[in-house]
């Protein structure tokens, strides 16, 4: 099975947030890319190992 690679902003819309967060999120090392390019299934998983929920939000649900 390959490796379906989405760019920042499909990653962000997968996500519910804004692309601003998710190049921060590679910038500060949460989540990972390759060549510019996320893996979403890895990405999902570093970004909840790594991320906190901002105050007062509910953390989104992800389906699978």
């Amino acid at each position: 099975m390959a490796v379906q690679l989405m760019s920042k902003a499909a990653y962000a819309r997968h996500r519910g947030c804004d692309e601003k967060a998710v190049r921060k999120a590679i910038a500060e090392g949460r989540i990972s890319a390759i060549d510019g390019k996320i893996d979403p299934v890895v990405a999902d998983l570093q970004w909840k190992e790594n991320t906190r929920p901002r105050a007062g939000s509910a953390a989104p649900q992800l389906a699978g």
